[in-house]
C-alpha cells in the first residue's frame, strides 16, 4: 500500500498480486477481486490478451458480483483493463477484439454482469505500449485524468479505515448483508458506549487515560468552553425543594422500571408479520478443527451461521390504553425475508416473504450440512485428500462446483420405476452399483442443472459456468486432452 498526500485529498494505492496465483484457491481469488472492487474507485487490471486472447480472469469479478446487492453507494469503481505490450499497429485491432469478447460476456449475463452490478463508473479498455516506448510513459497521464473526474469515495481517512475493516470482516464471516446497515450498527453501539460518560463528565473516557470529546466523523476534537459555576449553581438552593409536602422518601437503589400508561407509550410485543424480520450472520465463539476421515487431513475453519430475529413492534399505544389497533409489526409494510433456507449452508433466502418467483435466492455460505460422496472411496478436492462421508466445511455453496469443472452429482433415486424402465430423461442416469452413504438406497447421477433445480434455489453460477457444466464430463483418452475428468459428487 502506498499513500500520496495532496492538498485536495489522500491517494491510497493498493497493489494486489495477480489472480490465478498458485498460492491462492479460486475462492480466495474471488474474495480478493470482490474486496478490491468494493474499496476502490479506480481499478487498474493488467491483462495479457495480446498474447493469449484470454479473458477468463474476468470470471473472478463475475463470481463475486452476486454476493452483495448492487448498491451505488458501495460499488463506485471504474475498471480500467490494461492490455500489456501491444505494438502501435495492433492497438486498435486488439482493443476492438477485446471489447467484442467482453460484450459477449455481458450479453450472456444480462443485468447480472459484474460491470452493471459492481463498477458504477464503467469500463475502459486501454492497449498499453511496449515497455521502453516513449508512449509507455506518456500514457500514465490517462490515469490522472480519470482520477480527477471521479468523486472522492471517502470523506476522510477514518471513514476509509472503518469501511475497509468492516468489508474485510464481512468477507471473512460470509455476511452478504447491507454494508450501510453494519455501519449504522457500529455508530449506534459507539453512541451507547460513550453517551453516559459524555453526559456525566463531558469526556469520552475517564479511566486510565482521559479522552476528550471528539467528532467521530471528522476526527477533530469538540470545543470544550470554560463554564462559570455561578451560572450553573444560580438558584441552586431553590431547585432542591422537590415537592416538600408530598412526603415522598427517595431511597438509593430502590426503584423499578415500569411503563407509564398516562401518556402515549411504546408497544413491547414482537412483530407478528409472516416471514423473517432480520437475518444476522454470526460466527461461533472459536475456530473449529475438522478431522477428515483420511489420516492427516485436518481443516481449520470458523463456522458461521445465520440466525433469524423477530423485531419488536414499532407502534405506539395511546394514553390510558393497553393495546394499539392492528397487529404488531416492526414497520408498516416493512420488508420481511422469505423463510426458506439452503439445505447445504442454511443461509436464508434474500427475497421478500411470499415472492412469486419459482426459485429462491441467497448469497450462500459454507457447506456445513453437506456430506461428500463419489464412486471412488478416496478422492482429492481443493488440495484436500477426502473420503466418502467427509463434510464440506471448507467451501462455499456457490464455488464448490467451480472446482470440479465438468461434473455430475449423485442424488437419491426419486423414481425407481422410471429407472428400471430406463425412462429417466437426459439429466438422470441410474447407478446400478451400491454407493455410500446408505448403500442400500438406490442413487442416480444427475446433471448440475437438475441438482440445483431440486434444491429450489437459483443456480448461483454464471452463465458461462452453467454452459460449461452442461457439456459431457468424460475425458478424451488422448494424453493431450486431459483438462477434464469425470467428477462425481
Amino acid at each position: 500500500m502506498s499513500l500520496v498526500n495532496t492538498q485536495e485529498c489522500v491517494y491510497v494505492a493498493l497493489d494486489f498480486e495477480g489472480l490465478n496465483s498458485l498460492e491462492r484457491t479460486p475462492q480466495e481469488d474471488m474474495f480478493l477481486a470482490l474486496f478490491n472492487t468494493v474499496v476502490s474507485n479506480l481499478i487498474l487490471f493488467k491483462n495479457q490478451f495480446a498474447i493469449n486472447r484470454d479473458i477468463s480472469m474476468f470470471q473472478k469479478f463475475q463470481d463475486g458480483s452476486k454476493f452483495f446487492e448492487s448498491d451505488p453507494n458501495i460499488f463506485q469503481a471504474r475498471l480500467c483493463v490494461i492490455i500489456k505490450d501491444v505494438p502501435k499497429l495492433d492497438r486498435d485491432y486488439i482493443t476492438r477484439e477485446f471489447q467484442s469478447k467482453v460484450d459477449q460476456l455481458f450479453s450472456e449475463e444480462v443485468e447480472d454482469n459484474f460491470i452493471t452490478r459492481m463498477c458504477g463508473n464503467g469500463l475502459d479498455i486501454i492497449s498499453w505500449p511496449v515497455l521502453g516506448d516513449i508512449a509507455w510513459f506518456k500514457k500514465l497521464f490517462i490515469f490522472k485524468t480519470k482520477l480527477d473526474k471521479l468523486e472522492t469515495k471517502y470523506e476522510n481517512a477514518r471513514a476509509f479505515l472503518q469501511n475497509t475493516k468492516v468489508i474485510m470482516a464481512k468477507l471473512k464471516i460470509c455476511d452478504w448483508g447491507s454494508l450501510d446497515e453494519n455501519l449504522i450498527q457500529i455508530r449506534v453501539a459507539t453512541l451507547k458506549r460513550l453517551f453516559p460518560i459524555a453526559v456525566s463528565y463531558g469526556i469520552e473516557q475517564k479511566d486510565s487515560i482521559i479522552e476528550h470529546l471528539m467528532n467521530h466523523d471528522s476526527g477533530k476534537p469538540i470545543d470544550d468552553p470554560i463554564i462559570n459555576l455561578c451560572d450553573v449553581l444560580n438558584n441552586f438552593k431553590k431547585s432542591t425543594k422537590l415537592l416538600p409536602d408530598s412526603n415522598i422518601w427517595l431511597y438509593d437503589n430502590k426503584y423499578e422500571t415500569c411503563q407509564s400508561f398516562l401518556n402515549e407509550h411504546q408497544c413491547r410485543e414482537l412483530c407478528e408479520d409472516n416471514g423473517i424480520c432480520q437475518v444476522v450472520t454470526k460466527p461461533k465463539e472459536q475456530e473449529e478443527i475438522y478431522e477428515g476421515l483420511v489420516e492427516e487431513t485436518s481443516i481449520t475453519f470458523t463456522k458461521y451461521i445465520q440466525l433469524s430475529e423477530r423485531l419488536k413492534c414499532n407502534k405506539k399505544i395511546p394514553p390510558n390504553e393497553f393495546k394499539h389497533t392492528g397487529k404488531h409489526t416492526h414497520k408498516e409494510n416493512g420488508f420481511h425475508y422469505c423463510d426458506a433456507k439452503c439445505q447445504f449452508c442454511e443461509y436464508y433466502c434474500t427475497l421478500p416473504y411470499g415472492h412469486t418467483l419459482h426459485t429462491h435466492d441467497t448469497g450462500h455460505g459454507i457447506m456445513t450440512q453437506t456430506e461428500f460422496t463419489g464412486e471412488d472411496n478416496v478422492f482429492e478436492y481443493a488440495g484436500y485428500k477426502l473420503r466418502v462421508g467427509d463434510q464440506g466445511t471448507f467451501v462455499l455453496c456457490n464455488l464448490f462446483c467451480k472446482g470440479l469443472g465438468r461434473h455430475r452429482h449423485i442424488d437419491y433415486c426419486q423414481n425407481v420405476i422410471n429407472c428400471k424402465d430406463e425412462n429417466q430423461g437426459r439429466d438422470i442416469q441410474h447407478i446400478n452399483e451400491k454407493v455410500l452413504p446408505n448403500p442400500d438406497k438406490p442413487k442416480d447421477f444427475i446433471s448440475h442443472k437438475l441438482f440445483w433445480k431440486r434444491t429450489g434455489f437459483k443456480d448461483p453460477y454464471s452463465v458461462q459456468d452453467q454452459q460449461e457444466f452442461e457439456k459431457c464430463d468424460y475425458e478424451c483418452p488422448d494424453d493431450e486432452n486431459l483438462s477434464y475428468s469425470n467428477n462425481e459428487f
